[in-house]
């Protein structure tokens, strides 16, 4: 959806109101005014499809024990964290960008691992080789970069484009990715073993295509 900058007359008392409830709701004071017509009249706003697909990703990541959800903030980003057991407990980070606007695409996950330690270090570029090759293998593409402990994913629109699907979609691809990257720093330096768990879960994954990003 375009913006533009309209001028229009509001008694003070209604301008008052709305800007307590943006502070409130930690929107600006267009923002709030924006939601509220756009929910009046019926119509999905980039802002309301992206947090109902945080709600549906936060409903069904954070029943897990395995990881920590955080809430979408102004800057738009909803955060995830899971940890590994592995040497030192370390930490890995899911971060999800929704796009204003999607065709191929309609967002991205960035995962990453903050740590200074060498094996840490292998072990995740280790995997993260791996996952490209296999996702490769399977799409014909990885849709993906890796860099310094940093791996960005777009995700694809999958073929059933609402915000609760896509909400689905990305929250199902979080733990596709959290379960075969802790399973592979279980099995490691078994890198041939590692490559067996994750196809085979990939195999499970195909098996519904409408959930596939």
């Amino acid at each position: 959806m375009k913006k533009n900058v309209y001028s229009i007359t509001l008694f003070e008392e209604v301008v008052n109101a709305v800007d307590r409830a943006a502070l409130r709701n930690n929107m600006t004071r267009s923002g709030l005014i924006n939601a509220i017509l756009a929910e009046h009249l019926g119509l999905v706003t980039p802002e309301v499809r992206q947090k109902t697909i945080f709600e549906e990703i936060s409903s069904l990541l954070s029943p897990d024990e395995t990881f920590l959800v955080y809430p979408a903030g102004a800057d738009s980003l909803f955060t995830v964290k899971s940890s590994i057991r592995f040497k030192y407990n370390p930490t890995i980070s899911y971060s999800v960008v929704i796009y204003p606007g999607f065709d191929k695409f309609f967002g991205e996950l960035r995962v990453r691992l903050r740590t200074r330690n060498p094996l840490l270090i292998s072990t995740l570029e280790s995997f993260l080789a791996l996952w490209q090759k296999i996702e490769y293998a399977y799409f014909g593409d990885n849709f993906s970069q890796v860099g310094e402990m940093k791996f960005v994913r777009k995700l694809r629109t999958p073929r059933m484009v609402t915000p609760d699907t896509l909400g689905k979609a990305s929250a199902k691809y979080i733990r596709l990715f959290n379960d075969c990257l802790t399973t592979h720093f279980n099995l490691y330096p078994d890198v041939s073993a590692s490559a067996e768990y994750i196809s085979a879960r990939f195999d499970d994954y195909l098996k519904h295509p409408s959930e596939i990003v």
